[in-house]
């Protein structure tokens, strides 16, 4: 289940950076622990830290605080999907 993708943009800064390359297990398909996951909402493609709320959304993060979280409420789950959830970054440095 273990799959191998690149992260684009700055929007997970913090946590890994443009071009990173990042381990995904496509096995995990719903938020069952706050994690970083790979996720299409509206047909776009996402890499983001989901944090589950009580009242049944889930909360969609970017670690680099200059953007907004997005709070996908329960009644918009039939736009979101969970593709895999992120298990490891490579921080690979050219000597």
């Amino acid at each position: 289940n273990l799959a191998v993708i690149t992260g684009y943009g700055d929007s997970m800064e913090g946590t890994f950076s443009d071009g990173a390359q990042l381990l995904v297990d496509c096995g995990v398909r719903e938020v069952k622990v706050d994690a970083v996951y790979v996720l299409s909402l509206n047909d776009e493609l996402y890499i983001k830290r989901l944090q589950r709320r009580p009242n049944g959304g889930v909360l969609m993060i970017s670690d680099n605080k200059n953007y907004e979280p997005i709070l996908i409420e329960d009644n918009d789950k039939s736009k979101f999907k969970v593709l895999g959830r992120v298990v490891g970054v490579w921080n690979f440095k050219k000597l």
